[in-house]
Order: structure tokens, then C-alpha cells, then sequence
């Protein structure tokens, strides 16, 4: 009659290596597609910011210093660019041809209705939380004459152009006729945080200024 025969602890053990490896290699798997999955949302999310900020500053600017009564620029109540640095841009509008130019309303029942516009980055004081891009509503940026464009938003340079293409460094006799703008998205986590990696788009569009195409 024929003993029943166990296993021994060699084949134990190599049994529980083959199982170690499989576990292995299915954790991995599950880990990098969790990966792929988070990489993908977060860019789906950075191009939608991107996407927001770049209409948002190139349909403002398309409208910057509309002057419909035809205010000479550098004359009392002129509509011009008011702000032209590499990190930010300001100017009026006079959207309701008055040749006056009318404040933010503070009581943000009409945010639209103001005729000062412009777009620059709020740095956040926590490295970890995005920055975001404003709109301010009048010269002062203090609340609630700022709005929210669109978050992640970490990096924004202009130049500005006259009728000639020659570049100009402020907006003197109303000479702007062009921005050129480079915008640079971050996404508001990183996919992979050892080490991090965060997703980052760039997206630089040159918008002509409507009410300056002499």
C-alpha cells in the first residue's frame, strides 16, 4: 500500500516565490495603469485650463481699448492700454460708448459690465496648490475687483507690437496694435509623486487688436 506523501519545504518555498513574483508583477501592473489613468485626467484638465485662459485673454484683447466716440489716446477719458509688463496686461474699454470709462460693480451682480480689464498670475503662498490667473476689474485688484479665470496657470509673458511690427514697450499715442502672449499650464497634482512629475502644456498665440488695425 502506497503512503501518502506530502510536499517538502523546498517545493513550499518554491511555490511561494512563483507566487511572489506573480503578485509582483500584478501590483506593478495595477500600479502603472492607476498611473496612466491619473496622467490622463490630469492632462485632460491642464488642456482645459490652458484652453479657458488663452479664449479668455485673447477674446478680451481682441476688445482691448474700444473707443467708439474716438477719444484721442493720452487725452482725459481715453481708452488705452494701461499696463504693459512681460508678466501682466491692462487696458480699458469703453463697451458702452460713452466715452467715459465705468468702474467694476462691487456688488458683482453685473461682473461683465466693467470697462477695465487685463490678466495676471496670483501666485499661491502653498507650493503645492496651483496658481491661478485673474482678471482684474479695476486698477486697484483688491476684492472683489479680481476674478477667477482659470487655476493652474504657472507661467504668463506678453510682448506688444505696433502697427509695423516693430516691438514697443508701453502704449504712448495708442501705438499697440498686436500682443503676443505664451501660456504655461501645470496640472494641479502630480501624477507620479516619487519622484514628482507634473503635466505642463505651453500654448503662445499673437492677437490683433481690433480697434488699433489702422
Amino acid at each position: 500500500m502506497n503512503k501518502m506523501r506530502g510536499y517538502t519545504l523546498i517545493e513550499m518555498l518554491v511555490v511561494m516565490v512563483i507566487l511572489s513574483i506573480v503578485m509582483v508583477i500584478v501590483t506593478q501592473f495595477i500600479s502603472n495603469q492607476a498611473t496612466i489613468l491619473r496622467k490622463q485626467q490630469l492632462l485632460t484638465n491642464t488642456q482645459q485650463n490652458l484652453r479657458a485662459a488663452g479664449e479668455a485673454i485673447t477674446r478680451d484683447l481682441q476688445m482691448a481699448c474700444l473707443n467708439p466716440m474716438g477719444v484721442v489716446p493720452g487725452q482725459p477719458n481715453s481708452f488705452e492700454f494701461k499696463v504693459t509688463s512681460p508678466n501682466a496686461v491692462e487696458f480699458t474699454m469703453d463697451q458702452n460708448g460713452n466715452g467715459i470709462m465705468n468702474g467694476a460693480d462691487t456688488t458683482w451682480t453685473q461682473p461683465r459690465r466693467d470697462e477695465y480689464r487685463g490678466f495676471y498670475i496670483q501666485r499661491s503662498a502653498d507650493t503645492l496648490h496651483p496658481d491661478t490667473l485673474k482678471r482684474p476689474r479695476d486698477a486697484t485688484h483688491t476684492t472683489p475687483a479680481a476674478e477667477d479665470v482659470a487655476v493652474g496657470i504657472e507661467n504668463l509673458t506678453f510682448r506688444y507690437f505696433n502697427k509695423n511690427g516693430i516691438e514697443v514697450f508701453n502704449d504712448t499715442g495708442g501705438q499697440i496694435a498686436r500682443v503676443e502672449f505664451r501660456i504655461e499650464a501645470r496640472s494641479a497634482i502630480p501624477y507620479r509623486t516619487r519622484p514628482r512629475y507634473y503635466i505642463t502644456r505651453v500654448d503662445s498665440t499673437s492677437v490683433m487688436v481690433r480697434n488699433r488695425a489702422f
